[in-house]
């Protein structure tokens, strides 16, 4: 069985032999992959965000688009229980009066979908949240260096925007054949099916929803390395 959960703390996340330290789920060809939640801080997302830069995986962030709910202005405290299945992740949040079921699948070669069931008699607030990460590399979770990620790519530019939909990051051009190779044109991109409000602050963001009740909702993350996949890509999004 593969083990899919992890929390990448550094862009190069190696183990010990110089290999990916986590297993990302990829499907269909995609340029992106996603991880389990491996505990409470990491529950209600998919971690990682594994971006393929054209040969490399290099991760984005140790949360990305993380959900918690509140109740009555109160954060809800849920249980999680998250598991793989062939071509899915899935985790279940479950509390007294609020359950929460999220099942992430591959759409398209360049898109991921995640539909999000939400089961309560009551009003709730719906927060997710994200944090590109700053740290560069580390080994068996020791850093190999107090580098950052600005720091090592200045070039690299990564700059979160809010969408009419939802949200994108945009990659400035590196060409590092080592390590990193962006196109100047690369975007992350993640459309929500309801509506809400996004604050962005530096390399954080946090996105804000109510809902009445009861609510399946959709979310669509996309990693598209030129202009060209961008613009053809909207369509299938």
């Amino acid at each position: 069985v593969i083990n899919r959960t992890g929390a990448p703390q550094y862009m190069k996340d190696y183990d010990y032999d110089d290999h990916q330290r986590f297993n990302p789920f990829f499907d269909l060809g995609a340029w992106h992959g996603h991880l389990l939640p491996d505990g409470p801080n990491t529950m209600g997302g998919f971690p990682g965000v594994a971006l393929l830069t054209e040969e490399y995986i290099n991760f984005m962030a140790s949360n990305f688009d993380r959900l918690t709910v509140w109740q009555d202005g109160k954060k809800v405290d849920f249980t999680l229980e998250a598991y793989s299945i062939p071509g899915a992740l899935v985790q279940k949040l479950t509390a007294k009066d609020v359950q929460v079921e999220m099942t992430l699948r591959f759409a398209t070669p360049r898109t991921s979908l995640l539909e999000t069931k939400i089961t309560s008699n009551k009003p709730l607030d719906l927060v997710w949240d994200g944090e590109l990460l700053e740290k560069l590399e580390a080994k068996e979770g020791k850093p190999l260096s107090d580098k950052t990620i600005a720091g090592e790519y200045p070039d690299y530019q990564r700059k979160i925007s809010a969408t009419r939909d939802g949200l994108k990051v945009t990659f400035g051009k590196v060409r590092a054949t080592w390590d990193l190779l962006t196109s100047g044109e690369s975007e992350y991109q993640v459309h929500k099916s309801l509506p809400v409000q996004t604050e962005i602050n530096g390399n954080r963001f946090t996105s804000k929803a109510h809902i009445n009740g009861s609510t399946t909702l959709y979310t669509t993350y996309s990693h598209l390395l030129t202009a060209q996949e961008v613009s053809k890509e909207q369509m299938q999004i």
